[in-house]
């Protein structure tokens, strides 16, 4: 058995947990960005037709 130090493996989950939390947002800002710059392609090419 190992023993894990309550305390330790709370901090440690919650780290893990933050680290998740940012990759989420950051894919989630960059395919907002990318969708919102397709977007805007597409109503230049409108404006151009």
């Amino acid at each position: 058995m190992v023993y894990f130090d309550p305390k330790f493996s709370t901090s440690y989950s919650s780290l893990i947990l933050q680290i998740v939390i940012d990759t989420i947002s950051i894919c989630v800002a960059i395919s907002e960005s990318y969708h919102l710059c397709m977007f805007e392609r597409r109503r230049q090419k409108m404006r151009w037709l």
